[in-house]
């Protein structure tokens, strides 16, 4: 969702804003590398409705937090190349990634600069019958891709009507 002031869209985050937030956290016992990794860590919005926006300044070695809901959309291996060239440490989504088509969730995933612990949506709208053959085509590439620690949800059954 844009902002009214369409200004604050153009602005760098600032995460100092949360500086008497952090240090309430701190005083109740959150780590210091957390804290610190959210005041460097750099954040960025593709999209203000339907205009790009520019990338902000990002840091080497730190996180890149994604915010945008649908981030995959044409375009977005661009904006991945320009954001490592940058040298992050992982990139990084705050809302679950999703995905409409398994071409562009491998092109995500086998990408060394975006994080694997992302929360990933396939929603590919296959047809329950269809799945059997969808996990015999792809069911190798998928589990070579799938980490322990990744959260990756697939909907099944999408011809199914109630």
């Amino acid at each position: 969702m844009p902002f009214d002031n369409e200004l604050i869209d153009y602005t760098i985050p600032r995460a100092n804003i949360y500086t008497r937030l952090l240090k309430e956290k701190y005083a109740a016992g959150e780590s210091e590398n957390v804290i610190n990794h959210i005041l460097e860590d750099s954040y960025y919005r593709r999209f203000r409705g339907n205009v790009e926006l520019p990338l902000p300044p990002i840091n080497r070695r730190k996180r890149v937090y994604i915010y945008d809901r649908k981030f995959f959309e044409p375009g977005w291996e661009l904006i991945v190349d320009d954001i490592a060239e940058h040298k992050p440490s992982s990139i990084n989504f705050i809302h679950s990634a999703h995905f409409h088509h398994l071409r562009e969730f491998f092109l995500a995933r086998e990408n060394e600069i975006i994080s694997k612990s992302n929360d990933i949506f396939l929603d590919l709208n296959i047809p329950l019958k269809d799945t059997r053959y969808m996990m015999r085509t792809y069911g190798k590439k998928l589990r070579a891709l799938i980490m322990p620690s990744s959260l990756i949800y697939l909907g099944l059954g999408g011809s199914y009507h109630y």
